[in-house]
Parts: structure tokens; C-alpha cells; sequence
């Protein structure tokens, strides 16, 4: 009689334990939803260049003018010139 107790018990407690197991990948799914729609809004920002010559190889890693921050991309040298290439989001 005890082994039956503990054998139906043991039942009811997988069975209360199904659903949540099964809502779990549903709570994930929607969680990658947001995040891809948030990941979307962020790639439709626009990105917009920009070079500046210099005589000398000296150039910041990143600025910020008028409010815009702006990050070197690469450096090319062409006809005595340094130009840095930066990029900024707007």
C-alpha cells in the first residue's frame, strides 16, 4: 500500500511538472522576439562618413563634435597626406 502512495505521488508531481517545462521554450521565443525587434530598430540608424587630412600620422581613436561622436575607421597616406577615415551613427 505505501508503494502505491509513493508511485501515484510521484506521478502527480511529473505531471504538475510538464507544463512548466513546456512553457519554457515558449518565454524563450518570445524573449528573442524583442530582442531581434530591438536589434532591428538599431540597424535602421544611418552611418555617415568622413575623412580628414593631416601631414602627420596623428589621429584620435574617436571625437565628438556638435554632438555626433565620431570613430577612425583606418588610416590611408596618398600624395604626402595622412587621411584618417572615421565613421559615426546618426
Amino acid at each position: 500500500m505505501n508503494g502505491k502512495k509513493i508511485l501515484i505521488s510521484s506521478a502527480l508531481s511529473l505531471s504538475l511538472l510538464v507544463p512548466v517545462v513546456s512553457a519554457s521554450p515558449a518565454f524563450a521565443s518570445t524573449e528573442n522576439t524583442v530582442s531581434s525587434s530591438t536589434q532591428s530598430d538599431a540597424s535602421t540608424r544611418g552611418i555617415i562618413t568622413r575623412d580628414i587630412p593631416k601631414k602627420e600620422n596623428t589621429f584620435a581613436n574617436s571625437f565628438t563634435e556638435n554632438g555626433v561622436t565620431w570613430y577612425l575607421k583606418g588610416i590611408t597616406y596618398s600624395g604626402g597626406w595622412y587621411i584618417g577615415h572615421y565613421e559615426a551613427n546618426v
